[in-house]
């Protein structure tokens, strides 16, 4: 717009100049045509001088709360560059849903650092990715354009909500499972704790054959046993309601409130999931909150599958996409997205 008006002003003077035949209007009119001209080659030679990415490729947000990212520009020419606007795709995985952003700045010649805000309405994974990049002359007459690929991840977390869960009975469960494991030597799965002969019950599969074949007798391994008093909670994050962004942000907000709630009274938590396409269940130890997040991360890159309520083993929890909590067949709760922090926040579950 400012351009047109330039031209439509040049235009004037040159009419008046010409109709006149004033000398002094037509060098106004040369003065201003030659602004034009340098103002061009400026836009050109700005564009050319500076590049812009993301400086970090990762951010982590928090759901309906500002978050902060930085955009990092150099300018190798020895002229500043007084403005320039970035076109940005900002895309969130599940949604569907694509918007464009422009940000604007400036910058001094060199390296420079620009911060910008945003926010986030769901849960999981954002996507920015750089479209172009343009530098303007002193006068935002002209700009010269330039292709930028770059791409930043923004991982979403929900909120935190207090949830009181009695952890006793499943407890005292789960110890006397370990008591029984125990009793067969070797039988746990975890890490290596010593190498030992062979005693009669002890399972073949954990037979250590390198050191049988070295002394010609027979070797197996032991492994550490889980500790006593963990919790073990499967996901199935399947169902409709996770099709749905709202329905997602609920199954996410109430495994963090589950977690939360469990380590209060319980070392630690291990929880289970099925990725399509891998034989093994995956599994992750949670002994503090923060590692809630770093589960979240993975969850959100991981392509799910259902495991149902058949592959849990006795004793084990199960929380569905749907927001049912189960502990083996018994329903502990059925939450609802509409009522989340009210369900989690009146009742103490007792399991």
């Amino acid at each position: 717009m400012k351009k047109f008006a330039f031209l439509a002003l040049l235009f004037i003077i040159y009419y008046i100049a010409g109709m006149y035949e004033s000398p002094a209007l037509m060098v106004v009119f040369l003065t201003q045509f030659l602004l034009m001209a340098v103002m061009l080659i400026l836009a050109l030679y700005l564009r050319s001088h500076l590049t812009a990415c993301f400086e970090n490729k990762l951010v982590w947000a928090e759901k309906d709360k500002p978050f902060m990212w930085r955009l990092r520009t150099e300018n190798s020419g020895r002229l500043p560059v007084s403005r320039f606007v970035m076109k940005i795709k900002i895309s969130q995985e599940g949604s569907g849903q694509e918007k464009n952003r422009k940000v604007r700045g400036s910058c001094e010649c060199g390296l420079d650092s620009a911060a910008f805000e945003e926010s986030a309405g769901h849960c999981g994974l954002m996507k920015f990715q750089a479209v172009s990049l343009k530098a303007f002359d002193y006068l935002s007459l002209f700009s010269g354009s330039r292709r930028v690929k770059d791409t930043m991840e923004v991982a979403v977390f929900p909120g935190r909500l207090d949830m009181k869960i009695d952890t006793a009975s499943v407890c005292e469960e789960n110890e006397e499972q370990d008591q029984q494991n125990a009793s067969i030597q070797g039988s746990d799965h975890g890490e290596i704790r010593q190498i030992r002969e062979y005693r009669e019950g002890d399972p073949v599969r954990h037979i250590h054959w390198n050191q049988t074949a070295r002394t010609g007798r027979l070797w197996v391994k032991e492994y550490e046993r889980e500790a006593k008093g963990s919790v073990r909670l499967f996901l199935d994050p399947c169902g409709e309601q996770m099709s749905d962004p709202d329905g997602a942000d609920g199954f996410y907000t109430l495994l963090c409130a589950l977690l939360s709630g469990m380590l209060r009274t319980v070392p630690v938590v291990h929880v289970f999931w099925k990725e399509r396409g891998k034989p093994r269940i995956s599994t992750m130890e949670i002994k503090e909150e923060a590692q809630c997040r770093d589960l979240l991360f993975t969850l959100y890159h991981a392509e799910t599958e259902g495991c149902g309520k058949d592959g849990i083993p006795l004793g084990a929890m199960l929380l569905t996409g749907d927001l049912a909590w189960y502990e083996g067949e018994r329903l502990i709760f059925q939450f609802s997205k509409q009522k989340l922090a009210e369900e989690t926040a009146q009742r103490t579950f007792r399991l």
